[in-house]
């Protein structure tokens, strides 16, 4: 009998030299599952509701939305100068990763893709994206 943890009554006295008799855990043991199911019942239905409050958050959330709170996010502040807290950031921090995991179909260096893998960038890569970006390049000028 398995019950969300290794014990197995069968094999009790191989494992450790027990001397109360199985009869005395197995209804322990039994009240113990139990327990562990109905929590587990519990969590699931807590997640379930959660994942429907979170699907109606990222439904809700504009490419302008994550835009600004990508930028408090990196910046540590709102548009308007006032810092983050601590909290605020966690969740902003969050809902940028979620959302990224949602709606991000071509990922850059270091974030979320829709795979819900972190997209991470080889060296030559970032070289080639960089060098196609680069506006102007600039000599300094010798001296003579």
């Amino acid at each position: 009998m398995l019950c969300l943890h290794t014990l197995n009554l069968n094999n009790f006295d191989r494992i450790w030299d027990w001397t109360v008799e199985k009869e005395t855990i197995q209804p322990i043991f039994n009240k113990t599952c139990r327990v562990y199911r109905q929590i587990a019942h519990i969590a699931i239905k807590a997640i379930k509701e959660i994942s429907m409050k979170l699907d109606d958050l990222l439904s809700a959330m504009t490419p302008e939305i994550y835009q600004r709170l990508v930028q408090a996010v990196e910046l540590g502040k709102w548009q308007d100068g006032v810092p983050l807290t601590p909290e605020q950031k966690e969740y902003s921090l969050q809902a940028v990763m979620l959302w990224q995991a949602k709606n991000n179909h071509d990922p850059d260096h270091m974030t979320i893709g829709t795979n819900g893998q972190i997209a991470i960038k080889s060296k030559q890569e970032l070289k080639a994206i960089f060098q196609s970006e680069m506006v102007a390049k600039l000599k300094p000028q010798s001296e003579e």
